[in-house]
């Protein structure tokens, strides 16, 4: 993959209790002056996102139906937005580009699936099993060099903290490649509601 996925382990812990977690940086999603060249297709499949396929009408109609109501002038119909995504695909990567293609161009991804595609696995948000964890991640949020908070002070690692940061995660889960947010919502997902998949070997 060209463009830098995984920074370091992070330390966050306190009080001598360390808490490490992989998470991704603005140079994951957007890359260096030196890979400015790519296509957007190509740093789309790169980023784990699958172009949708003209041989798919339900996929585009699927999305269509996000695009139109997010840009009543755009495209007209599902033919205009293929011919549209066509154009930004073949073009040089830039942000607004880049943009406009992960939410329009490809197949449907929530923040819960991309997890996946990078070995991480959701913590469980409607059961007690995860609340060690959970506890052990609001103690790392406190930290001041925190990257890719959530929207939330949490004080102490009591219930009503686990119940919080289970809600704010399961609302983060939900959301997808065509919201505005997606890629700063999934690395806040990537920090703080996830843990790594055990490698089975």
């Amino acid at each position: 993959m060209a463009t830098k996925l995984f920074k370091s382990l992070v330390t966050l812990g306190t009080g001598g209790a360390v808490s490490t977690g992989v998470y991704l940086t603005k140079e994951y999603w957007w890359p260096d002056d030196r890979q400015i060249t790519r296509s957007i297709s190509r740093a789309l499949i790169e980023d784990q996102y699958v172009l949708l396929d003209a041989s798919k009408p339900d996929d585009w109609s699927s999305v269509f139906e996000k695009y139109k109501v997010a840009n009543p002038d755009g495209a007209k119909d599902v033919s205009q937005l293929q011919k549209e995504c066509k154009e930004l695909l073949s073009k040089e990567l830039n942000k607004d580009n880049y943009k406009k293609a992960r939410m329009w161009c490809v197949e449907s991804q929530s923040v819960a699936q991309k997890l996946g595609l990078f070995n991480r696995s959701a913590l469980s948000t409607d059961s007690t099993t995860d609340d060690a964890k959970w506890k052990s991640k609001i103690e790392s949020h406190k930290s001041s060099l925190a990257p890719n908070k959530l929207n939330h002070d949490f004080k102490d690692a009591d219930e009503q903290n686990v119940k919080v940061i289970k809600e704010k995660c399961s609302e983060l889960s939900k959301k997808t490649n065509t919201d505005d947010t997606f890629e700063s919502d999934f690395e806040t997902s990537l920090s703080w509601c996830s843990v790594d998949i055990p490698n089975s070997n």
